[in-house]
């Protein structure tokens, strides 16, 4: 139904496909018979609205990718916040527990603060020490095993594919 028309019907010439309007669009000409010429100019009188919808379409899609972006760098910087927080929380907590075993320690030792302090602190330090050597050792150790098990094992399925291995080539050439 054509709602500019007076009679509220659509004239032939400005009914299409189901999905495709002439809107906007001048009429075809009279030779709509058919031909090969008059469906090229019909889909050239569509291409205009054609290229609006896609870039319709591709604008709707830019603009959803820029909404995740911009939500992504929101929950990013709320997680750097969240873990600032949560950062400075334990670091309070572990410096109110190291005074406490410092003030205790120093009413042991006869009411000298000091001395608590300083055990306290040397006794965390040594602890820190200790657990970045044996951990540094244990990650480097595991490490090295995995590359040696890598390399191994691609040897031997060298020597199962080829019947030799690239050591066993290499020693053959010389």
């Amino acid at each position: 139904m054509d709602l500019h028309s007076p009679s509220g019907v659509s004239p032939p010439e400005a009914q299409t496909r189901p999905g495709w309007s002439n809107a906007g669009n001048p009429a075809p000409d009279d030779d709509a018979d058919g031909s090969p010429t008059s469906a090229f100019k019909a889909a050239l009188a569509n291409l205009g609205e054609l290229k609006e919808y896609v870039s319709y379409f591709l604008a709707a899609k830019l603009d959803g990718v820029k909404v995740s972006f911009r939500n992504l760098a929101i929950y990013a910087v709320l997680g750097i916040i969240g873990l600032i927080a949560g950062g400075a929380l334990v670091v309070t907590a572990i410096v109110l527990l190291c005074l406490g075993l410092s003030h205790a320690l120093g009413a042991l030792l006869h009411h000298t603060s000091w001395a608590g302090d300083l055990v306290v602190g040397l006794l965390l330090l040594g602890g820190i020490a200790a657990g970045v050597v044996f951990g540094m050792k244990a990650l480097t150790g595991t490490s090295h095993k995995n590359t040696v098990k890598k390399y191994e094992t691609r040897q031997r399925d060298q020597r199962i594919n080829y019947g030799h291995d690239v050591h066993e080539r290499a020693e053959s050439q010389a």
